[in-house]
């Protein structure tokens, strides 16, 4: 550190030369010694306060919308309360916001933000505040509590109208009552069986389209701008994909969809042109290895293939695929980001949340497209702030401890059928870990419970009708052997045929 200050004293060197000896130095900084100093050089501007925030504002009675008011002092952060003419209300900028009855300042807010924005804890974020004295002290609690108002105002931020090719797809994430002591089983329709607490990777009991999990219907057009709602526990119906997801749609070109037929259902009712592209696409195509079948494949609509234009070859399908750009991988990227930041930078959202933590993550793809960059600074996170503080929603701590998960459930009637069927059909194949998934509406094995749970010997005896070398316990490792069965691209077939005690017929 002393050699950074040193460098940045030495007048003596020339501009260009400061900026190339300042990276290298940078460059030689462990982690913890260059978060020191990049947050020397970052600590909000001291020129923003409430009362210059206020000058942007409204002053609009939160009560009946009038501009009518009188000046009636001003409150122990220095704002002005205002009285209604009409209504007789007394108000400030800050009633009915997230920020109403705050004792902190604006620059704490806005900071408290900015982590939010780069994905900081809320330990590095209170450390943070304190280490950069915006306040005296302040703990977790406090900095959690801050954290949830403002992620829960992102709910109510104005979505966009997608238009041009619309890509749209579902996202499953597992059940969770975390924060909960004693959870309940959703497995059981009486509501009154709890289930032990479990960790996050557990697998389900049966599938994607049962209440285990919570589905999240995402969508994105052409231009990058996405919407993402929580629709329901468990499979979606057309209802719940028109409610949520199209009633933002606006000039719409082509619908891009995998094979669930809710999508088709919609683009039938709509007279919308749609592509349809098979999850396992990749795989299917990799099976065909001449033109002929591929032909053929395309024929029993295996692959992908495109609604309402016209009867064309599998060739044909692709130029004029390739030329409209037609694809699902957009939003295949989108949910694959949601699903980093549910599972691995929060660590797990209790499902009543989830929703929070999806508006958030959606504005900031949003502001991406919008501006070019991803939102990450001070300025930025002013900027944002100010936009919730308009949309005069009150968002108290209270009402987020003690919401209520309000996500759509199943009814009985469905569930029972649901486990029967999901029963029958491991009883069928001789498979217990057979489950069903909305994706395209197949039936899926769960491999990797299926690999861990199997003995070694059938491990190795997996492997070598697999064709998988080295197989023998001498020349691999059991757990190089499950990564290398994982990967292969046949496994399910295989476990289907295992199943039965048949690996001979599988080679």
């Amino acid at each position: 550190m002393p050699y950074l200050l040193f460098f940045f004293h030495n007048s003596s060197m020339g501009r260009k030369t400061k900026k190339q000896r300042a990276i290298e130095l940078l460059q030689q900084l462990n982690q913890e010694d260059l978060k020191e100093v990049l947050d020397a050089f970052d600590v909000g501007s001291p020129n923003n306060s409430y009362e210059n925030v206020e000058k942007l504002l409204r002053k609009e009675c939160p009560n009946c919308h009038s501009t009518n008011h009188t000046k009636k002092g001003k409150n122990k952060l220095g704002l002005t309360r205002y009285r209604c003419k009409d209504c007789g209300r007394t108000y400030s900028i800050l009633t009915d916001t997230p920020l109403e009855n705050t004792q902190y300042d604006w620059n704490v807010w806005v900071t408290v933000l900015e982590k939010m924005l780069t994905n900081q804890s809320i330990k590095e974020t209170r450390k943070y505040l304190v280490k950069n004295k915006l306040v005296d002290d302040i703990d977790i609690l406090t900095v959690s509590a801050m954290c949830n108002k403002l992620r829960n105002s992102f709910i109510y931020m104005p979505l966009p109208t997608l238009s041009g090719n619309v890509q749209c797809d579902e996202k499953h994430f597992h059940e969770s009552q975390k924060g909960v002591k004693d959870p309940i089983d959703v497995l059981d329709d009486t509501g009154k069986t709890r289930r032990e607490a479990r960790e996050r990777t557990k697998s389900s009991k049966y599938g994607s389209m049962g209440p285990e999990f919570a589905t999240i219907c995402c969508a994105v057009d052409s231009s990058g701008h996405s919407v993402a709602k929580v629709v329901s526990m468990g499979r979606m119906e057309l209802e719940d994909f028109e409610d949520n997801i199209a009633i933002h749609f606006g000039d719409v070109a082509f619908l891009c969809t995998d094979m669930n037929p809710i999508y088709t259902q919609y683009a039938s009712i709509h007279k919308l042109s749609q592509y349809v592209q098979n999850s396992e696409i990749h795989k299917l195509i990799a099976q065909c290895d001449t033109a002929k079948k591929k032909q053929a494949a395309y024929e029993q609509n295996k692959l992908d293939y495109i609604v309402g234009a016209g009867i064309m070859s599998y060739d044909k399908m692709c130029k004029f695929r390739n030329d409209n750009k037609l694809t699902i991988n957009a939003v295949n990227g989108y949910h694959s980001g949601l699903e980093r930041y549910i599972n691995y930078i929060a660590r797990g959202v209790s499902t009543k949340h989830l929703q929070a933590w999806v508006s958030f993550y959606n504005y900031r793809n949003n502001f991406r497209v919008d501006h070019g960059y991803s939102p990450s600074v001070y300025e930025d996170a002013e900027v944002i702030l100010i936009e919730l503080l308009k949309l005069r929603i009150p968002i108290r701590v209270e009402d987020i401890k003690y919401q209520k998960d309000l996500t759509k459930k199943q009814p009985k009637r469905y569930t029972k059928k649901f486990i029967a069927a999901t029963v029958a059909a491991r009883i069928k194949s001789n498979n217990p870990y057979i489950k069903f998934s909305e994706e395209d509406g197949m039936w899926v094995v769960d491999k990797r419970t299926s690999i861990n749970l199997l003995p070694e010997y059938k491990r190795r005896e997996l492997a070598k009708a697999l064709k998988i070398k080295p197989f023998s316990p001498i020349a691999v490792s059991s757990a190089d052997l499950k990564k290398k069965l994982l990967a292969h691209p046949d496994l399910e077939d295989a476990l289907y045929v295992l199943a039965n005690g048949h690996t001979e017929d599988y080679r």
